[in-house]
């Protein structure tokens, strides 16, 4: 059977949101502009992914670079603490930190009969660490870890080349398919130039 006709309201608010996309489009993504090799070159240096995350890259790579090195300076903590629980034939009870190095010291009696009632214990503390030696272990993380540091930077060294490379090969090809457009119109030019001074002659009759 026929298919139902849409209404003329449809077709005009269909028609105008397809004009408004087009037109919306074309606002949004400007015609390209002409560039020679040295503003392409900083544009891409400037913009282009590759080169902007192996900046990122050599950038976290110098930071991790001094990371090992802080091994080397003074560690202040502190801790307080309020506990309460039995002491059944059990050292003092002091919960697990990494602040301050906190021996556990102290022991209740043992006795054959528990006692479950809760006890509260405390205890404040400060400390200070200081690392004197370590064996070579420091020197050994920040030396990998400049290792990482010159690699990243010959990565991003090696990024720069490939990208001017890239953009130095897409402008002489753009150029060249310039050249080729100018060379096949001029031809187009000259054929037709011979052709209206052929017709030219046969037309009076100077060539058969």
């Amino acid at each position: 059977g026929a298919k139902p006709a849409l209404p003329a309201g449809t077709v005009r608010s269909s028609l105008f949101c397809v004009l408004l996309s087009a037109w919306l489009a074309s606002a949004e993504e400007p015609a390209p502009r002409a560039m020679t090799l040295d503003e392409a070159l900083t544009y891409a240096t400037a913009r282009h992914p590759r080169l902007l995350a192996a900046a990122e890259r050599l950038d976290a790579a110098n930071i991790d670079a001094q990371v090992p090195s802080a091994a080397w300076l003074p560690k202040l903590g502190a801790m307080a603490q309020l506990v309460a629980s039995t002491t059944n034939n059990s050292t003092a009870t002091v919960l697990g930190q990494s602040a301050v190095d906190l021996p556990r010291v102290g022991a209740t009696p043992v006795s054959p009969t528990p006692n479950f009632t809760p006890w509260v214990s405390t205890a404040i503390a400060v400390g200070v660490r200081q690392q004197i030696w370590d064996f070579g272990r420091t020197a050994s993380e920040e030396a990998a870890a400049r290792l990482l540091r010159d690699i990243e930077s010959y990565r991003a060294r090696g990024a720069a080349f490939d990208t001017r490379y890239a953009v130095a090969a897409a402008y002489y090809g753009v150029l060249a398919a310039a050249s080729v457009q100018s060379a096949s119109e001029a031809a187009l030019e000259r054929a037709t130039q011979h052709r209206d001074y052929a017709s030219a002659n046969v037309k009076n009759g100077l060539r058969p």
